[in-house]
């Protein structure tokens, strides 16, 4: 059998500096373990300098804020469609749930699917960035 196709491995240590390959090869197990705690010093000093970054903490804060009303926005959509779907289930019709796992386009179009449009044939409708459709 063939080997997996795909793309190929990635180098679990492709960040590591080549010179601390070196050097860290030529090292006994003592030394091993010295460099290994100094990495690991200098990685809990990164930390802590994480931490105190006031302008790090403000720049997170700016794109929390300025992703919010998109995840407001997500969470009331999903919230809409729920509720659309659970009031088609209590009147026993079909919800056409697989519309949701599917793109905006594709959730559009099978919903529009379910609808019978008797007098709007050749309306095209648009979808964000999406392809615009035209209904049948």
């Amino acid at each position: 059998m063939a080997g997996k196709r795909g793309r190929p491995a990635k180098d679990p240590y492709e960040l590591v500096p080549a010179e601390f390959k070196d050097k860290i090869n030529a090292a006994a197990d003592l030394e091993v373990r010295q460099m290994i705690a100094q990495v690991s010093l200098n990685q809990a000093a990164l930390m802590e300098a994480k931490e105190a970054d006031e302008d790090l903490k403000q720049a997170k804060e700016a794109a929390k804020s300025a992703g919010a009303v998109y995840a407001d926005g997500t969470k009331t959509n999903k919230q809409c469609i729920s509720y659309g779907r659970d009031l088609l289930k209590a009147r026993g019709k079909p919800t056409g749930d697989s519309g949701i796992e599917e793109s905006p386009a594709e959730a559009v179009s099978l919903a529009l699917d379910e609808i019978n449009f008797s007098g709007t044939p050749g309306v095209t409708v648009t979808v964000g960035t999406h392809p615009p459709m035209t209904l049948r």
